[in-house]
């Protein structure tokens, strides 16, 4: 439990940084909410995404395996539609079609600012270098983890103008474990933390 809670601070705050980054960048409102963080075997994972989605595998160096990130079709061209100049508010809510080359080549800024502001937030835990390392649009075509291996599912739900998408990411378990230890020291320095130093910072705003 106390790891899952790490994990959602974690995620709590990368939703905030990401919420500053794409504002900035797609100079609309955007906000970003951290709607859940769970564990589920790869398949369960898998199954839980749309069709057909936009779907991200990632290195982590230095550790072994992969990450998924995946974009909600619903988010991903309204984005798209802002980027070339429009307000994002058309009908490009309701396309169902897989993405093409130049307009995933259009996202690469929009992917970047999202690794990114995940490697700040877990700098604290893990010094990941997250690299794109392959591009899917069906989640059924995804075997970088076996069927039965455990992931940490995280979902962000995105609003953009009238544009409501979800950010999903699913992280293989074994290097959360990996990291066990930090995210134990790294919750129970929050707890302690906040009793002395959040204190002297309150008083002094």
């Amino acid at each position: 439990k106390d790891q899952l809670r790490a994990i959602q601070l974690l995620h709590d705050n990368f939703a905030r940084s990401l919420a500053s980054s794409l504002s900035a960048y797609l100079r609309a409102y955007v906000t970003v909410n951290l709607v859940s963080v769970e564990q589920l075997s790869f398949v369960e994972f898998v199954q839980c995404l749309p069709s057909p989605s936009v779907i991200t595998s990632l290195g982590m160096k230095p550790f072994e395996g992969n990450a998924v990130l995946e974009l909600d079709p619903s988010l991903v061209f309204p984005i798209i539609e802002i980027l070339l100049g429009g307000t994002g508010k058309g009908s490009s809510h309701h396309v169902e079609r897989e993405i093409t080359e130049i307009e995933n080549s259009i996202l690469e800024r929009v992917y970047r600012l999202i690794l990114h502001d995940m490697q700040v937030a877990g700098e604290g835990v893990a010094r990941f270098a997250f690299t794109i390392e392959g591009r899917e649009t069906e989640p059924q075509m995804l075997q970088l983890l076996a069927p039965n291996e455990a992931v940490v599912a995280v979902s962000l739900e995105v609003r953009i103008a009238d544009s409501v998408g979800m950010i999903n990411i699913g992280i293989p378990s074994i290097v959360v474990k990996m990291r066990r230890q930090k995210f134990d020291s790294q919750w129970l320095m929050r707890k302690t933390e906040s009793s002395e130093q959040e204190q002297q910072r309150v008083l002094r705003l």
